[in-house]
């Protein structure tokens, strides 16, 4: 009996875990069709922008942005003044932060080693999220979530 009634919570805990995938796969499909990164509104991803500063941005930048003797601020008059639109801003930063990283690494087709690789450590969506932040914090006002879609048309210097 005991078999039974383990074998019929482990099918039951399965197909539960399966239904959730599921419907959590077709609710990232629909969410990443659309060009908003996975966000609905611009504040939910402001907010994840906050978070991901806050872990991989602040040690360097501070806190608030008010800059390091690590790293320039991003926060406040002057900003962004090297940057004609939030694209050129997003370009400059998924190229160049964080910092380059260097790691040895090794083929199993090539024998060699201390292959000198970038390796990023934030994805697409986290790079546009703390974008979305350093915007919001400088006061721009943003309707949608910031993405490829839209970053050209959010103007900074004219």
């Amino acid at each position: 009996m005991h078999v039974l009634k383990a074998t019929t919570t482990i099918a039951a805990l399965i197909a539960s875990t399966t239904l959730i995938a599921c419907q959590s796969a077709q609710t990232s499909t629909s969410k990443a069709s659309s060009n908003n990164h996975e966000f609905s509104t611009a504040d939910a991803q402001i907010a994840h922008g906050i978070k991901i500063y806050t872990n991989n941005c602040a040690s360097c930048h501070g806190d608030a942005g008010q800059g390091t003797d690590k790293a320039p601020f991003l926060v406040g008059k002057g900003a962004f003044e090297d940057y004609h639109s939030a694209l050129d801003v997003a370009v400059f930063v998924t190229k160049n932060m964080p910092p380059k990283n260097t790691k040895a690494v090794s083929t199993s087709e090539q024998d060699f080693f201390s292959v000198r690789a970038q390796q990023p450590k934030l994805t697409d969506r986290d790079y546009w999220a703390v974008l979305a932040f350093a915007l919001s914090a400088n006061g721009v006002q943003l309707a949608e979530p910031v993405g490829p879609h839209n970053a050209s048309n959010i103007i900074l210097n004219p």
